[in-house]
């Protein structure tokens, strides 16, 4: 029992050993003037680093340092531009990483100087490029672009919404030399093709059945067609014999038009015999026939002369209708000027009456009243006859429209 616990302790006793840095590890980030540092400097681990402090103290500093100083896009940190990482009262600003080589070979030390305009790259203290930077971090399979290898907080936010498959994807280009990634990214194009492959296999079954479809509605028009000869070389046949069998019909024909001449010749030969006869008969029903038509012919125009005067008797009728219709309306008209007159005559005659009665009753006038009430009466005497004469007149020619 004690080897035993004495055995444990000394497991748990024994000391790991410390870890190496892997080639492409930082092993030391230096900033001057850099955001809020004058100058600081974070010496990393190869395993777990945790940088802790209250808010506003930096902590950001150094993944903005890393991403600038490994010629990373300003966008990666959410920043406007280099400037804005350039310490208030500065000019310029430098950052330094130290990364670790392949073994056998010293690490390399990357070192930026900028300004709000203008950057210059040393590598080893040599002077160097941005792109000679970029190709390190490629060589190494430093992704600042990639969220599961890069991850400023800036962009937590951004990674909290990535899809599952688009973060195993970029999960697996973290990893080793990308290969993951690469294996991963020709499963996709392979299932891609197994896909396509399968409906390419669909398709093809598809036109297949289509195909053997289409074999059996031939197979059943071949049939068709091979029936179809069968009965034209059958139909051929019969039309080869259509010529001899009309030329028998036409036999018969003969024979029978023959009897029929025959027979006809016969008939004519006795018609003419009892024709004779009636020759005359029909050459005096001719000249009768003539006579008639002749006669005809004059009753004919006799006809249309009669007809003639009809339709100009008819006209004359209707014009002495439309003057009887207008004589009539003069007629009404003066009978009514008649009565008209009469009243007016009636009306003269009771006036005179009533004035000599009034002279009947006046008492003695003088000379020169009476000649103007003399002269009065002449007067209406007068209008009296000439009323008399228009009443006279309107009369008589009442008459003389009712006799017409």
């Amino acid at each position: 029992m004690s080897s035993e616990s004495n055995g444990s302790a000394s497991k748990r006793r024994k000391v790991l050993e410390p870890s190496k840095f892997r080639p492409g590890f930082i092993r030391k980030v230096r900033v001057w003037n850099f955001t809020t540092y004058s100058y600081t400097e974070f010496n990393l681990s190869p395993t777990l680093n945790m940088i802790i402090g209250p808010n506003g103290s930096g902590k950001s500093t150094l993944v903005a340092s890393i991403c600038i100083g490994l010629a990373g896009s300003i966008n990666l940190i959410k920043r406007k531009n280099l400037k804005s990482m350039i310490k208030t009262g500065q000019e310029k600003s430098s950052v330094e990483i130290t990364i670790e080589n392949y073994e056998g070979h010293s690490p390399i030390v990357i070192k930026r100087e900028f300004t709000a305009k203008e950057s210059n790259w040393t590598v080893n203290n040599k002077r160097a490029t941005e792109s000679k930077i970029k190709d390190i971090r490629t060589k190494f399979n430093i992704q600042l672009d990639n969220l599961c290898h890069f991850l400023p907080q800036e962009r937590v936010a951004e990674f909290a919404g990535l899809s599952p498959e688009k973060l195993l994807m970029e999960t697996e280009r973290t990893l080793g030399d990308g290969h993951l990634l690469i294996m991963h990214e020709d499963l996709i194009a392979k299932d891609n093709e197994s896909q396509q492959l399968g409906n390419k296999i669909k398709d093809i079954e598809g036109r297949l059945a289509k195909l053997h479809e289409d074999r059996s509605k031939l197979e059943e028009e071949a049939r068709k067609l091979e029936e179809y000869d069968r009965k034209s070389e059958e139909v051929d046949n019969h039309r080869l014999l259509i010529p001899y069998a009309k030329y028998q019909d036409l036999k018969n024909q003969r024979t029978h038009l023959k009897r029929l001449r025959d027979e006809a010749k016969h008939k004519l030969r006795t018609f003419q015999a009892n024709f004779k006869p009636l020759e005359n008969d029909i050459a005096n029903a001719e000249k009768s026939i003539n006579e008639e038509s002749e006669k005809y012919s004059h009753l004919k125009d006799s006809l249309k002369l009669t007809l003639n005067e009809i339709n100009q008797h008819k006209s004359t009728q209707k014009q002495v209708t439309t003057e009887i219709s207008e004589l009539r309306a003069n007629l009404k008209s003066y009978q009514t000027r008649a009565e008209q007159k009469k009243k007016e005559l009636e009306e003269i005659k009771k006036e005179i009456a009533e004035l000599q009665e009034k002279q009947r009753g006046l008492p003695q006038v003088d000379p020169e009243e009476m000649q103007n009430l003399s002269t009065e009466l002449t007067s209406k005497r007068h209008e009296l006859r000439d009323l008399e004469e228009q009443f006279q007149e309107v009369n008589s020619q009442r008459s003389d429209i009712g006799r017409e």
